[in-house]
């Protein structure tokens, strides 16, 4: 019989981080971005800080509008720290359907890039 998975995400990261602190865990080529476990892992835990600063807690549903960028990942692992739930909005999204799924997720918050495309 398997043993239950009892590591979270988050944990999953601070692993990652102690095992293999050098190896990459982030590229963003675009920005000439590159983090390394332990850079992304403080990266994560920081940005993890500052939603427990806004009031944010676990439980809490966040929402973020947006397309394939470097702080859809932070912000993944940030709220899977601090257990509050990310919900992913569809970019193509007008208003009356980002309206829509706000409030059918209960989000309390929502992170979004500036634009995408006509929205």
């Amino acid at each position: 019989m398997s043993q239950p998975i009892t590591l979270t995400v988050g944990g999953l990261l601070d692993d990652m981080a102690r095992r293999f602190p050098d190896n990459d865990a982030l590229v963003y080529p675009e920005r000439g971005l590159r983090y390394s476990y332990h850079q992304f892992n403080e990266l994560c835990r920081q940005v993890a800080k500052g939603l427990l600063a806004m009031g944010i807690k676990k439980g809490d549903h966040l929402s973020i509008w947006a397309y394939n960028v470097p702080e859809w990942v932070i912000l993944q692992f940030a709220t899977a720290k601090i257990g509050a739930v990310l919900v992913t909005v569809n970019t193509s999204y007008k208003s009356a359907e980002l309206e829509y799924i706000l409030n059918q997720s209960d989000s309390t918050t929502l992170f979004m890039v500036r634009s995408f495309k006509d929205s």
